[in-house]
């Protein structure tokens, strides 16, 4: 078995046990805003820091400089063509920030780590880390505006929002990195062993949000096949032949190539059930996207990395 396929199974595993909790009443609605709620100012924070503190670079094929320059880009870019995509597609006010937010961030570290380590060797898991820098500066900056910008029309309050642990914890993550500071050991020990948390809550919120669900209405949702497809196919391979033609190394053109083709990340769903924004859209945008990612993510391996 892959490393992908066990990944995948592990990820189905936890969401359908949050599945059960939920339909058994063991998780509920107060229960996913505390798991929010945790997550947003004490896990999460936590794990972005361990996670750069114990990053392993090994030997680099790639000029570590230009590829934070093009994990800038990208996101630049991502973000461009999810405001461009939100003003085509008929959403209403709760689903446009979740459409948005997920146009734009997947799930580039759950998943993306053991798909980067299979296909391009363990370097490349120290690579997309650098590469993803931007990932956890917007996604609690950008990405929490979005959620709140039509909850308060104070400018000094809106700004005010952007400035949390999510945020803090991406700055000094970044920090660490350019300076090489070293956290001691145990701190970041601990900061490990509670930010690991993260991943487990987030899966269990999103099993527990589609127990309120019927399951005929999974797939029901054009909306959400039309995001689907467009992140997993369509974005793919549009940055696949934009990097050929620029002449891009093959190793980077693979590497942004998966990195814009990941599934939504799992913190959305976080993001939707604080801020009270259709977490049915964001629980089912998480849970579609990585089925069907199971199938184009060993296509696109198979069919645009055999064009190189």
């Amino acid at each position: 078995m892959s490393s992908l396929q066990s990944t995948m199974l592990v990820l189905f595993g936890v969401i359908i046990i949050g599945y059960i909790a939920g339909k058994v009443g063991f998780i509920n609605e107060n229960s996913n805003m505390t798991f929010s709620t945790l997550m947003l100012y004490i896990t999460s924070p936590l794990l972005i820091i361990s996670s750069i503190s114990t990053s392993e670079s090994g030997p680099i094929p790639v000029n570590i400089f230009l590829v934070m320059a093009i994990g800038v880009i990208t996101y630049i870019a991502l973000i461009v063509f999810a405001r461009i995509y939100v003003k085509i597609m008929p959403l209403n006010k709760f689903e446009l920030p979740v459409h948005e937010v997920v146009m734009i961030f997947g799930n580039v570290a759950f998943l993306g780590y053991p798909v980067f380590q299979s296909l391009l060797g363990d370097s490349a898991i120290f690579v997309s880390t650098i590469m993803n820098l931007p990932f956890n500066i917007l996604l609690f900056s950008y990405g929490m505006y979005l959620f709140t910008k039509d909850i308060t029309t104070d400018g000094k309050k809106g700004l005010k929002s952007l400035i949390n642990p999510g945020f803090l914890a991406a700055i000094i993550a970044l920090v660490i990195y350019l300076t090489g500071i070293k956290i001691p050991y145990v701190l970041n020990e601990i900061f490990a062993s509670i930010g690991n948390i993260t991943i487990p809550l987030s899966m269990l919120m999103i099993g527990s949000s589609l127990a309120t669900i019927e399951i005929k209405y999974l797939f029901k949702d054009y909306k959400i096949l039309v995001y689907s497809l467009i992140k997993l196919v369509v974005l793919p391979v549009l940055v696949f032949v934009i990097t050929r033609l620029i002449g891009l190394d093959d190793y980077l053109i693979k590497m942004i190539t998966l990195n814009v083709g990941f599934p939504a990340a799992s913190m959305v769903v976080m993001l939707a059930t604080q801020y009270k924004k259709s977490i049915r859209s964001a629980s089912i945008a998480v849970f579609m996207s990585t089925l069907l990612s199971v199938i184009t993510i060993p296509l696109i391996e198979k069919y645009l990395f055999s064009l190189l």
